[in-house]
C-alpha cells in the first residue's frame, strides 16, 4: 500500500526545518504589471519624438524651399518690372528718334517745293516781248487727321463694338497736322511788236500761249558736272494754267499790250509739327 501525505512540509512529523526565506505573496492572474509595458512607452515615446523631429525638419526644409521659391517669383518680378521699364525707356526713346527723323524729313523732303527754282525757269524760258509785272503767292491751310490717327480711331471703335468694358472709354485723341496748298499768280504782259497793225492782239495771244506751253513741257537735261540739279518745272504742280481774262484792251503809256495771269497751285504739302519745336516748313 501506498501512503500520501497531503499536509505541507512544516506540518509533517519530523519535517523538515522552516526556511528562512521571505515567502513572496502571489498575485492574482491579470492584475500586475508586465515589465514589457514601460519599455513600449518608451519606445512609442521615442518613436513620437522621432517622427515629430522629422516632421520639424522636413517643414523648416519646405519653408526654404518656399522662401526661395518666393525669392524667385520675387526676383522675376522686379527683372519684369526693370524690363518694362527700360522697354518704355526705348519706346520713348524710339518715339522721340522718330519725331527727330520725321522733322529733318520735313526740313528737306525729296520732294520739297523751292519757289526760287521756280522763278529761275521763269525767268529763263521768257520769251522775248514777254514782261512779269507782278507776283503774288497765296497760302491755304487745312487741318486733316493723320493716318496713324485714323488708324487707332477706326481699331478703338472696332474693339469698342466686340466688347465695351475691354477699352478705354475716352475715344484717341484725334492727331492732325497742316495740308498747305500754294498758289502763285504771275501777272505780265505781252507786248506786240506792232501794236499799231490791225490783228496784233491774236499774235500777242499766240506769244503767250507759247510761253505757256514752254513752262508745262520744261524739261532738266542731267548734267554731271553740276552739284545741284534743275527739276522740270511742272514737278510738285497741281496745274499750270492761264488765267481767267485775256485781257487785249490795256495800255502802258498809251501802247497797246495784252494783259496775262499764270496760275501755279502746288500739290498739297503735309506739314509735320512737332509740338514741342513748333513745325517745319515743306516749301519756300
Amino acid at each position: 500500500m501506498i501512503e500520501i501525505n497531503l499536509l505541507p512540509d512544516d506540518m509533517r512529523k519530523g519535517g523538515r526545518a522552516k526556511s528562512s526565506k521571505p515567502v513572496k505573496a502571489k498575485t492574482a492572474p491579470g492584475t500586475g504589471i508586465s515589465p514589457l509595458v514601460p519599455f513600449v512607452f518608451l519606445l512609442m515615446l521615442a518613436g513620437t519624438a522621432v517622427a515629430g523631429y522629422m516632421m520639424l525638419i522636413d517643414y523648416y526644409q519646405k519653408k526654404v524651399e518656399v522662401k526661395a521659391i518666393v525669392d524667385k517669383e520675387l526676383q522675376l518680378s522686379n527683372d519684369v518690372k526693370r524690363r518694362q521699364n527700360e522697354l518704355k525707356d526705348l519706346e520713348r526713346l524710339e518715339t522721340e528718334v522718330n519725331t527727330r527723323l520725321k522733322i529733318l524729313q520735313s526740313l528737306d523732303p525729296e520732294d520739297r517745293l523751292f519757289w526760287a527754282e521756280k522763278l529761275n525757269i521763269i525767268s529763263d524760258l521768257r520769251l522775248e516781248n514777254i514782261y512779269l509785272e507782278k507776283i503774288e503767292l497765296t497760302e491755304e491751310v487745312e487741318d486733316v487727321e493723320t493716318p496713324e490717327s485714323q488708324l487707332r480711331r477706326a481699331e478703338w471703335q472696332r474693339a469698342r463694338q466686340r466688347d465695351a468694358n475691354s477699352v478705354p472709354r475716352a475715344e484717341p485723341r484725334k492727331e492732325t497736322r497742316p495740308k498747305i496748298e500754294q498758289t502763285l499768280v504771275l501777272h505780265g504782259i505781252c507786248e506786240p511788236e506792232d501794236p499799231n497793225r490791225e490783228g496784233w492782239a491774236p499774235t500777242a495771244i499766240q506769244t503767250f500761249r507759247r510761253y505757256l506751253d514752254l513752262l508745262k513741257t520744261h524739261e532738266v537735261t542731267e548734267d554731271v558736272s553740276v552739284e545741284y540739279q534743275l527739276r522740270p518745272f511742272a514737278s510738285n504742280l497741281a496745274y499750270i494754267a492761264p488765267g481767267v481774262n485775256l485781257d487785249a484792251t490795256a495800255e502802258i503809256q498809251k501802247h497797246k499790250v495784252l494783259r496775262f495771269q499764270i496760275v501755279l497751285k502746288t500739290l498739297p504739302i503735309l506739314k509735320y509739327v512737332d509740338p514741342g519745336s513748333g513745325g517745319a516748313g515743306g516749301a519756300e
